[in-house]
């Protein structure tokens, strides 16, 4: 309902693309605010340690949905991140009031990134290091048991409506 919502409305257009890459490549918030355009390739988000948390660098391959996101908003959106953090927040409040989603967790498009992707490949070496983790560890501590089976491939089916560039509001 959050990209239902985003698609929807013209004035939330421009938080589509901080959605997509929490969503469908896990990353932070906080890394969200700090990653460039530039960062953005054919095939991976490359993550550079001044971006992440732990200044350790990353690179998350681009999944088919979010290929199709990127398609769509990177060449008419100047930031992916395209307020201050505080205003962020409060345009994420009016995006879940209007999509009717009560409940928005800390860092829960991370948690539902590594969920989903875990679910739909069962792969936990390359989920953790998508994630930026050392190892399996911290994920099997917190992410492996959150989904249900076939969840992850719905997740990962969410396109935008269609990949014609929609121009408004995202600057």
């Amino acid at each position: 309902s959050i990209f239902e919502t985003i698609e929807a409305i013209p004035k939330y257009r421009r938080a589509s693309l901080y959605f997509a890459l929490g969503c469908f490549a896990g990353i932070r918030p906080a890394e969200l605010h700090r990653l460039k355009i530039n960062a953005i390739g054919s095939e991976y988000i490359r993550l550079d340690g001044c971006v992440t948390k732990t200044s350790d660098a990353r690179v998350i391959p681009i999944e088919d949905n979010l290929r199709m996101w990127l398609d769509k908003y990177l060449p008419i959106c100047k930031k992916i991140a395209p307020l201050s953090e505080r205003r962020m927040c409060n345009l994420i409040r009016d995006i879940r009031a209007s999509a009717g989603v009560a409940r928005w967790p800390h860092d829960c498009m991370r948690h539902s990134y590594a969920s989903y992707h875990y679910e739909r490949g069962k792969n936990a070496s390359e989920t953790a290091a998508n994630m930026g983790h050392a190892g399996t560890e911290v994920f099997f501590r917190h992410y492996r048991a959150l989904s249900e089976p076939g969840e992850g491939l719905d997740f990962f089916s969410i396109y935008p409506k269609d990949n014609k560039k929609d121009n408004e509001i995202c600057k």
